[in-house]
């Protein structure tokens, strides 16, 4: 019965949008850390290529709110070492 309570309870949009922020970061963590996982575990790079993009754009994501501009400011801290990283995981693309 506490689920019908739950979903009844009104939450201003502001508020709504601040939640699924902060739960898109929580997501977008756990997948850029699956990406690397199938890399290095399983031998699977192919998701490699989503990992700067994701982690791009959890920095500006983290930009938006006071709380967690840390967590932005050392993901972008990282950002060049993670893709000078990646480039040296990657092949270079083959010339047709």
């Amino acid at each position: 019965e506490w689920f019908r309570e739950a979903i009844a309870a009104p939450v201003a949009p502001d508020e709504f949008r601040r939640q699924m922020d902060w739960m898109a970061v929580q997501r977008q963590l756990k997948a850029v850390g699956i990406f690397v996982r199938l890399n290095l575990r399983d031998n699977k790079p192919s998701h490699l290529q989503h990992v700067v993009p994701t982690v791009q754009h959890l920095v500006r994501l983290c930009a938006q709110y006071a709380e967690l501009a840390p967590l932005g400011n050392l993901l972008q801290a990282q950002l060049p070492t993670l893709q000078a990283r990646l480039d040296q995981q990657q092949p270079p693309a083959v010339q047709p």
